[in-house]
């Protein structure tokens, strides 16, 4: 059976509500389990999907950062002990470009 829009987001609405799948077939009658399932992976693709990155050059986030910041996130990563996942969610890096610029680091090789 094929449901309209409008009834998969009331059927997910009440499912954000009462976080039971079986609460929302028996209130609503509707629709099989299968299809909660799938409404619920479904849309939490489409949320990872919309999360989108900005490459833009401004001051508060170069595209590509100084030496001192670089040197000063390595540093609380890898000598204080931060959360690299922390750290890059904070300073907008990634945690790819922090684990080259450290290894860059360690090798002795030029960080820009």
């Amino acid at each position: 059976m094929s449901y309209t829009e409008q009834e998969k987001q009331q059927a997910l609405s009440l499912y954000d509500e009462t976080g039971s799948i079986a609460k929302v077939i028996n209130k609503l009658g509707y629709p099989t389990r299968q299809n909660m399932y799938t409404w619920i992976k479904n849309r939490n693709i489409e949320k990872k999907k919309k999360v989108s990155v900005d490459y833009s050059d401004t001051p508060a986030h170069r595209r590509h950062p100084s030496l001192d910041l670089k040197l000063s996130i390595i540093h609380r990563c890898f000598k204080e002990g931060e959360d690299i996942k922390s750290v890059s969610e904070e300073t907008g890096y990634s945690r790819t470009s922090i684990y080259l610029w450290r290894r860059k680091y360690v090798v002795g090789d030029c960080l820009h």
